[in-house]
């Protein structure tokens, strides 16, 4: 049953949706992590668990009828935006028509599903010149973008959810080996135990979690695309390049106030609370 649905039904039986709680999961992946990239974004998909059981089956047999070389291991025959771009990696044989055609097909089921994107992203050179970090680490450190990303992706769930007419709980789910992971399930944990914090974000649980885990592929791409969005969209003044494709097929108007980023302009007034509030 999608989100809508559910409230239409407690409408229509006289309920609160309240009076319900509505499980929810959380996919996000974070993009731009090499030292190079001159952007940090996570993003990624909410939706109710069985809007993703019903993702995985699809995705699964995209996967299984994707033209991957026949000596690859199944739990390496996945969905990554940035090497399919560029055909490099696993699909470094592939043609321009198969790339797309596997691209508009992942996109086809992300958007036939009741799949919520939220997203941030920052520019490294304006947070480093703020001279913003978590007490945890030092200035520069990867760690402190991925960090300030997570909170704010808490966030963008939070108030998404408080626009929502029922009651939410939501299990999150990171890739496992960014860098800066232990200071985030360090974070996550404290969510979790606190009495005020864990129905502050609705949290029911959290995990860390490889790529073959097939919704973290979902939110591999929207995590690049939040990426590429600032990167094109917001720090290249003039504007020369389109809105991506990906981007324009994905993107709906109600999902702009859920969707972060972060120059040096609104950066410097988070600025005062990261130093008081987090040591830095």
């Amino acid at each position: 049953m999608s989100l809508d649905t559910f409230a239409h039904l407690c409408d229509a039986l006289g309920l609160r949706s309240t009076d319900m709680v509505v499980p929810l999961t959380a996919y996000f992946d974070a993009s731009g992590t090499q030292d190079n990239h001159p952007v940090w974004a996570v993003g990624g998909w909410i939706a109710e668990v069985d809007q993703w059981k019903r993702f995985c089956i699809a995705w699964q047999q995209m996967l299984d009828h994707a033209p991957f070389r026949a000596a690859l291991k199944p739990s390496d025959r996945i969905f990554h935006a940035a090497e399919l771009e560029s055909r490099q990696g696993i699909y470094s044989d592939w043609t321009e028509e198969q790339k797309r055609a596997f691209q508009e097909e992942a996109y086809t089921i992300i958007d036939d599903l009741q799949l919520f994107p939220i997203s941030t992203a920052l520019i490294k050179a304006d947070y480093e010149a703020l001279k913003i970090r978590f007490a945890q680490f030092k200035q520069g450190h990867q760690g402190n973008y991925y960090l300030h990303s997570v909170h704010d992706v808490l966030k963008n769930v939070k108030n998404w959810l408080d626009e929502q007419r029922f009651e939410a709980s939501v299990q999150y789910v990171l890739e496992a080996g960014t860098l800066g992971e232990k200071q985030v399930e360090r974070l996550l944990t404290e969510i979790l135990n606190g009495d005020e914090e864990r129905p502050f974000y609705h949290m029911r649980g959290y995990a860390m979690q490889r790529k073959d885990t097939l919704p973290l592929q979902a939110a591999d791409i929207w995590a690049y695309e939040a990426y590429k969005h600032m990167l094109n969209r917001i720090i290249a003044q003039p504007i020369t390049r389109d809105i991506r494709y990906p981007f324009r097929r994905l993107y709906r108007f109600r999902h702009i106030k859920f969707q972060t980023y972060w120059d040096r302009d609104n950066l410097g007034e988070l600025a005062h609370v990261y130093r008081d509030q987090l040591g830095g």
